[in-house]
């Protein structure tokens, strides 16, 4: 309990939201990026998380983020929103982990853009920083590929989580389709959208 304590004054309190920096990294810039700011050198601990519902250790406040899981691999890249703490280090307020170029099927040409996870440090939640993410994410995506979300989770559903990200994407000049993962059962009209067009694109 004593180092919780700490980690929260150093990582937690007093930082400004209102400067959250985006940063993209892949899988072995999120490992240098932790080794940089999250690890005590002087206990030679990383700053964890202890009530993550997580298998894997996660970092303050977080509970996808995290140090060893073996989705969060070469293929997947990492949107994070970051502040200057206290102790001059980083702080992760919300990230998003996704995948830049995904096949679902077997007849597919043409990538998705794959969306794996969105959330929010527990620490900072309700205080409008998931709206900034989707802001955020805008920049860093292909604009020409469709999106697929996997399902949400029962904090998500409860915080409407994929109407808010279609409507910010949208509003912001995203012009290609959103479509939710539901349990790994892609609906037919995902799939004509996705293989239809390209057969039609190749006609001309």
């Amino acid at each position: 309990m004593q180092n919780m304590n700490r980690f929260i004054k150093d990582y937690i309190e007093n930082v400004d939201l209102e400067r959250i920096k985006w940063i993209k990294l892949n899988s072995k810039e999120l490992d240098s990026f932790f080794e940089e700011n999250y690890l005590d050198k002087k206990n030679w601990e990383y700053i964890l998380d202890d009530n993550a519902s997580n298998l894997f250790p996660t970092i303050l406040g977080m509970n996808y983020l995290n140090l060893d899981d073996p989705n969060n691999n070469k293929l997947s890249s990492f949107l994070i929103g970051i502040v200057d703490n206290n102790i001059d280090k980083k702080t992760v307020i919300c990230a998003t982990i996704y995948k830049e170029k995904y096949y679902i099927y077997n007849d597919q040409e043409v990538p998705v853009t794959y969306i794996t996870t969105m959330e929010v440090n527990s620490y900072f939640r309700n205080k409008g920083v998931y709206k900034k993410m989707c802001e955020a994410l805008i920049d860093f995506i292909n604009p020409y590929q469709h999106i697929v979300t996997t399902k949400e989770s029962q904090m998500g559903i409860k915080c409407n989580t994929f109407e808010t990200l279609k409507r910010i994407l949208i509003s912001n000049g995203f012009k290609n389709r959103i479509f939710q993962d539901n349990n790994g059962l892609i609906s037919s009209e995902l799939h004509e959208v996705i293989c239809f067009r390209q057969k039609v694109l190749k006609k001309y």
